[in-house]
Parts: structure tokens; sequence; C-alpha cells
């Protein structure tokens, strides 16, 4: 075996340690999300103030489905008392309708699937957990015939919650850990 062989197998194996030894410090004993965890995680669902009457209402007409929504996820959570029982808060900053095509007028073939126009409906919300932070955003949209609905928003806006649970799992658990245990559990409300 020549010497520039040689150099270049070290040079490999080196390298081929290195990323190893990078990716177990990475990973930081990051364990799996478990199908079910062991004990649901307290959410507490609230809303913005905001000075505006309108955007009020709007998410005072959200938060409800929204909270019923999360409650109906309840391997993964249950709705807590106060922000200071929960484990996860989703602040829901802004809920909306819209039709992006209200002032064309096509005929019913030239978009797609018979539909005219489409409608939506979007949750936006921010979930905060320790020093996690992240934006989520609850989708639905449908033809204008059938029309969305708030409750599938919701319950996409859930179904985001759930997914980002799953992601940061390890650090939810940890969180929980050293928060030690709060008041007794009932389901929430």
């Amino acid at each position: 075996m020549s010497l520039l062989q040689f150099a270049i197998r070290t040079h490999t194996a080196s390298l081929a340690l290195i990323a190893l030894a990078a990716s177990a410090s990475l990973g930081g004993g990051q364990e799996k999300a478990p199908r079910n965890p062991p004990e649901p995680f307290r959410v507490w669902v609230y809303t913005i103030e905001s000075a505006d009457a309108e955007v009020e209402a709007r998410l005072e007409e959200a938060l409800p489905m929204v909270r019923e929504r999360v409650k109906r996820r309840r391997r993964w959570f249950q709705l807590a008392d106060s922000r200071e029982t929960a484990d996860i808060s989703l602040r829901i900053n802004h809920y909306r309708v819209g039709n992006p095509k209200e002032q064309e007028t096509k005929s019913r073939y030239d978009s797609m699937n018979d539909c005219w126009a489409m409608e939506f409906h979007i949750v936006d919300a921010v979930v905060l957990a320790g020093d996690l932070r992240a934006r989520l955003s609850g989708l639905d949209h449908r033809c204008v015939d059938i029309g969305p609905s708030l409750r599938n928003a919701a319950s996409h806006l859930a179904e985001e919650l759930e997914r980002f649970s799953k992601e940061n799992y390890s650090t939810l658990a940890r969180l929980r850990g050293a928060a030690g245990s709060h008041e007794p559990r009932d389901g929430g409300a």
C-alpha cells in the first residue's frame, strides 16, 4: 500500500468518526416520540387581545372550536385549566375566511373539478412550551358550493400541534419533568 492510499484511508476513516460523533452529539439523546405518550400534554388554548372589535369577534368565534378539536386528540392532549398548569400554550393569533376569486366571473368549467371558485378558512396560532416556539396554521379550502369550515381548519391546527409535539417530544417531556406535577388532572375543560 502506498503512502498516498494510506493517507486517504486514514483521512476517510477520521471523517467518518467525526461525522458519527457529531451526529450522536446533535441527537443529544433525542428520544423518538411514542405512538401514544404515557400521559397527555396539558394545553392552554387562548387568543390574543385585540383593540379591533372585528378581529376580537373572529378570534372568539374560533376559540371554542380550536379547544374542542385539541381536546379530541385525547391521546396526546388535554385542556389545561390555566396557563400555569399547562405544558403547552397555544395562542390563536388570527382567523380569517376568504375567497381569492370573489371578483372573477369564470364559467364553472374553467377551474379544477367543476368548481368555479375556492373558499378557505385559516386559523393562525403560535405554540409556546418553555424555550420552544413555533407558528402553526390550520387550513381548510374547498369549492364554494361545498363550503369549507372552521371545524376542519381547527382540526388541521390540532393535527399540526400534534406533529409539533411529536417532533419535540423529548424536550416537552423534559420540561414536564422539570416542572414537576401540577394540579390533579381531570381531563380539562
